[in-house]
């Protein structure tokens, strides 16, 4: 059965998981930009830190330019897929199957929903569980990952990206992944995991790597 769904799955129109992908972060980003991430909690994060005016200035600055973050969703989501669909192509291609790249952009595609749904997940947990007094609570709330299973006060902040990804969500991703190559290729699950597990994994690191130069350069 769940063969069979999935089968069905990757017959969708491609462009129709994309716009529909838009629409829902779309509607996250309203969300996390009115309910979550309000005037008043921005206000409360930089009062000691920047004068009224200036803060007030930003969210001027916020609110005009809000339509932008929209716009960039049309642009942000085909590149992180298709990174992440480079990686796995390269993974194929060393392993000697012959796939097309976009069959595995449609793959990834589906797949961003995973990640869709922990967005919701951790949307509902800061908003409803954590409730944050600052931005710099809210920092760190990544839902079932190693992060929150810690103290973030005895974490290192540059140590919050490679802890944020290692979660449930990650490996559910990299099982579907798998199984979408499994139905494209006909091969077996045990043969195809280790192909994406490592070609998706090397893909993670390089991005996890350049995240931790720039944060401790920041610092």
């Amino acid at each position: 059965m769940k063969e069979v769904s999935l089968s069905k799955a990757l017959q969708i129109n491609g462009w129709l998981i994309f716009y529909s992908l838009i629409i829902c972060y779309a509607l996250y980003q309203f969300g996390v930009n009115n309910l979550l991430f309000t005037r008043e909690l921005i206000f409360r994060s930089y009062q000691d830190l920047l004068p009224e005016e200036t803060i007030t200035g930003l969210l001027q600055f916020r609110d005009r330019f809000e339509w932008a973050g929209y716009v960039l969703l049309v642009f942000s989501i085909p590149v992180k897929a298709g990174y992440a669909a480079i990686c796995v192509n390269t993974g194929t291609l060393l392993a000697g199957y012959d796939l097309r790249f976009r069959d595995i952009f449609k793959l990834v595609l589906l797949g961003e929903f995973i990640f869709l749904l922990a967005a919701g997940i951790q949307f509902f947990w800061l908003t409803e569980v954590v409730r944050p007094e600052t931005l710099q609570a809210a920092r760190g709330g990544y839902p079932l990952s190693v992060l929150s299973l810690l103290s973030k006060e005895a974490v290192p902040e540059w140590l919050y990206p490679p802890l944020m990804k290692l979660n449930l969500f990650e490996a559910g991703y990299v099982i579907f992944i798998s199984l979408g190559l499994k139905e494209y290729l006909d091969r077996s699950f045990k043969r195809v995991f280790p192909v994406v597990f490592l070609s998706y994994g090397m893909g993670a690191l390089l991005i996890i790597v350049l995240v931790m130069f720039l944060s401790l350069q920041a610092g």
